[in-house]
């Protein structure tokens, strides 16, 4: 697991290059959200230990860092990516809140009003593997 810091400067790239199809119509989307998710995966399955945690803190503060891209299309695509690996890593996520909610909170103010709402299901999908909200908190 230590090339995860490698693979994270491939992400966002990697994103930016899927184009503006929905993930379902898109196989390269699959391909690049099914790949993210089983890294998310690996760093999750080891993050009960400090190194575990770290990876997947720098794999999921990378991806949400991509949301300061101009294109909205990326900003979308990268939010459909962090719902499948909240999808696919579920309880082991909440680790990482901490360093998840200011860059949320930040997008929810997004320009584009398709990411600000993606960005509230995102959240929602957290608050209900937390069984507590969080989006009060993030407004300002």
């Amino acid at each position: 697991m230590e090339s995860v810091n490698n693979f994270n400067g491939a992400l966002i790239p990697c994103l930016v290059e899927l184009g503006d199809s929905a993930p379902s119509d898109n196989f390269a989307a699959n391909c690049a959200y099914a790949a993210l998710s089983s890294v998310a995966n690996k760093c999750a399955s080891h993050a009960d230990g400090t190194q575990g945690r770290k990876w997947l803190a720098d794999l999921v503060v990378t991806l949400l860092r991509g949301l300061e891209n101009s294109s909205a299309d990326v900003r979308l695509r990268i939010i459909d990516c962090m719902q499948v690996i909240v999808g696919d890593v579920r309880e082991p996520m909440l680790s990482v809140l901490p360093e998840m909610i200011p860059l949320l909170a930040e997008a929810l103010d997004d320009e584009d009003e398709s990411v600000e709402m993606r960005v509230r299901q995102l959240v929602a999908s957290l608050e209900n593997i937390l069984g507590d909200p969080i989006l009060p908190s993030m407004q300002k």
